[in-house]
């Protein structure tokens, strides 16, 4: 497995469960997914998880890579806002 896959938790905005994805971080800040329960399409916004102390390091234009992430246990899924580019 890769250094930059993990297993990550999602709380769907549909339905409010919970449903998790094996995740290779490839430097994009979202990205969207169907729920598995209920099939409403989640946005993860991964930018507001970024650890303040890399951007200090590395500057805020690194990618966003699982060593610059400080991830919670369960990320938050929105609903795409009308007219969104979907990731």
């Amino acid at each position: 497995m890769s250094d930059n896959k993990k297993r990550v938790a999602i709380k769907c905005h549909g339905c409010g469960r919970d449903f998790s994805i094996l995740r290779e971080f490839d430097g994009k800040p979202r990205f969207a997914l169907p729920c598995p329960f209920c099939g409403a399409t989640n946005v993860v916004d991964l930018a507001p998880w970024r650890s303040r102390v890399r951007d200090i390091h590395a500057g805020e234009g690194e990618p966003l890579t699982l060593d610059v992430l400080d991830l919670p246990d369960v990320l938050p899924g929105r609903a795409p806002e009308p007219g969104e580019e979907m990731p």
